[in-house]
């Protein structure tokens, strides 16, 4: 005879005391509105002009997530899907400088070695929307092979949408892509960061021209927090432009 405790296998008691890993986003007052950083087992999506940081903020994110335990890190490593072909392995070296000069001088830790933090952070190049799908279906075998990856970037999934021309088959593929990351997040309770961008929006009420956040309205509804860069590098968190709160 089933019971209760058979078909329930958590209660609200375990999840509220559950620990919840979170990866420093390299601002501390970012980090105090986040809780201490981005946590595991939520979809992230930065949204900005070029320019304005979201790379570089993937970049260090992907350091941070090395840093060990006591440090505030996951002793993790990270996976980088580079749509734009526009990652730069050389401001990375830079980062991981910063971080080996930081901590060695400090002296708390003497495992930030900027080489092997490089080394840390595996990149795919995907060169169309289809490679894209392949590899992110293919990220549980990356998975499985390396379970020590905590954060997986897709920089930019705007980019990789704005090549396929009709909206019927960008939402397809964009729903496609979603259902997977949503699945992996279930299973490995990782971590998932996509970059987005403005794009113009016609208002036929208004007659006007405005700005709005790429790949429409419905794909808020499909990520669990959205950062919006801003070009005096403010950032603001919020699901949408209206209900945003600035971050100060």
């Amino acid at each position: 005879m089933l019971s209760l405790q058979n078909i329930c296998k958590k209660s609200s008691f375990d999840l509220h005391n559950k620990r919840c890993f979170r990866i420093s986003t390299g601002n501390k007052s970012l980090d105090v509105h986040l809780k201490g950083g981005i946590p595991l087992g939520k979809l992230i999506e930065l949204i900005g002009n070029p320019g304005t940081g979201k790379t570089q903020m993937c970049m260090k994110l992907c350091l941070n997530v090395q840093l060990p335990r006591t440090l505030g890190g996951l002793d993790g490593e990270s996976l980088f899907f580079d749509t734009r072909r526009d990652f730069n392995p050389n401001r990375l070296k830079e980062l991981a400088d910063e971080f080996e000069r930081r901590y060695s001088t400090a002296g708390k830790s003497k495992a930030m070695n900027a080489e092997q933090m490089l080394r840390n952070v595996h990149y795919v190049q995907c060169t169309s929307p289809a490679h894209l799908i392949a590899q992110v279906r293919m990220t549980n075998k990356y998975l499985a092979a390396n379970p020590n990856i905590k954060i997986i970037i897709i920089d930019s999934l705007s980019f990789a949408l704005r090549m396929i021309q009709t909206v019927r088959q960008r939402y397809e593929l964009l729903l496609e892509l979603y259902v997977s990351m949503r699945s992996m997040l279930y299973q490995h309770q990782d971590q998932w960061i996509v970059t987005n961008v403005f794009t113009n929006y016609y208002n036929r009420r208004s007659k006007k021209y405005c700005r709005v956040p790429g790949m429409g309205r419905m794909h808020s509804i499909l990520v669990n927090e959205r950062i919006w860069f801003s070009q005096n590098g403010t950032y603001y968190l919020g699901k949408n432009e209206k209900t945003r709160r600035i971050i100060e």
